[in-house]
């Protein structure tokens, strides 16, 4: 299967205090599909699961990595990740997102973005009050009763 119009836009991964580019095109799927003997939706909820082997989360990770990192630097993230096991839950959030964007349709993902930053505002808004009124109430003294 492959997808025409990928709708995606690279994330940011950090591993071990380097940073990469995490994205993913129709190479990348092509060559995790080709990998795993899987096909993109039983990746999709085998990942959303959390029911992937740990070398297929490995596969996933590079396969996102292909469309902006050369072999070797690719390489040294598969090395990093077999030799610190804890890495992989480290950028859990970053590999499902940045996976299931481009299979997304992107009304839905922008959709879902507008959604996050109305959640993350409504979310800073009361502690905005909270400390305004607590500034409002601080004059310095102690509370009278």
């Amino acid at each position: 299967m492959e997808i025409d119009d990928i709708f995606s836009l690279p994330e940011k991964m950090v591993i071990n205090k380097v940073e990469y580019k995490y994205e993913f095109d129709n190479k990348g799927y092509a060559t995790l599909q080709a990998l795993i003997q899987k096909g993109l939706f039983k990746i999709r909820d085998l990942l959303l699961n959390n029911d992937l082997i740990f070398e297929d989360c490995i596969e996933l990770v590079c396969a996102g990595l292909i469309k902006h990192h050369t072999s070797q630097e690719i390489e040294e993230v598969r090395k990093q990740l077999n030799k610190h096991l804890g890495l992989i839950s480290e950028i859990n959030e970053v590999v499902i997102k940045g996976f299931l964007k481009g299979i997304m349709p992107p009304e839905v993902y922008l959709k879902m973005e507008e959604i996050k930053e109305k959640m993350r505002k409504a979310m800073e808004e009361p502690v905005k009050k909270k400390k305004s009124k607590r500034q409002k109430n601080s004059t310095g003294s102690m509370p009278t009763q």
